[in-house]
């Protein structure tokens, strides 16, 4: 529905050739105080945001289906945030006795040390006891790709996602041979 100033309406109804017999007809205009309404040959005086008619409710093979998919990818996100989380770093590894010689190190340099290189070793430090901790906690990733191999298959379907895409992500070809996945 367009809004019209009445001020305009002679110009529009003549752009429009309303003054021939056509599809607007003086039956289409609607007046509202100050402005004039006209009523398109697709709005036809419904009310546009009422098309789709009542919403139905869904069915409950439809919420299993919505249920199905959602714990599919909380699978698929929790086995890959792993995979990323444990993924070898370059470089040498560090092991748990690195990193807390490297806090006494930290600890010794601390007390004579000029205040910016304080801050940076204080940061260095809260990254070391974090690494640490999650090297302590540690994710078990076994049971995470067994979960995977369960769903892998019926989600790649549904997603399109081929064997190659799973292989750029990192996830090893037993793993997908394990899930059926084929090439």
């Amino acid at each position: 529905m367009r809004s019209i100033r009445p001020t305009r309406l002679v110009s529009f109804l003549r752009s429009r050739h309303i003054d021939r017999p056509g599809r607007y007809s003086p039956a289409l205009f609607h007046h509202n105080s100050d402005e004039l309404h006209v009523i398109g040959p697709n709005d036809k005086g419904r009310n546009v945001a009422n098309k789709r008619g009542p919403k139905s409710p869904m069915t409950d093979q439809h919420k299993e289906a919505l249920a199905v998919g959602r714990n599919e990818s909380r699978i698929v996100r929790e086995y890959l945030d792993a995979l990323r989380a444990n993924k070898p770093k370059r470089g040498r590894k560090r092991t748990p006795d690195s990193i807390k010689s490297r806090l006494a190190a930290i600890e010794a340099t601390l007390d004579d040390c000029d205040p910016l290189t304080e801050v940076k070793l204080i940061q260095e430090r809260m990254d070391l006891e974090a690494e640490l901790e999650g090297m302590a906690a540690g994710v078990d990733v076994t049971a995470l790709e067994k979960e995977f191999v369960k769903v892998a298959k019926n989600y790649s379907e549904r997603q399109g996602i081929s064997y190659a895409a799973w292989r750029a992500v990192g996830i090893e070809p037993s793993v997908l041979q394990k899930a059926k996945i084929s090439r």
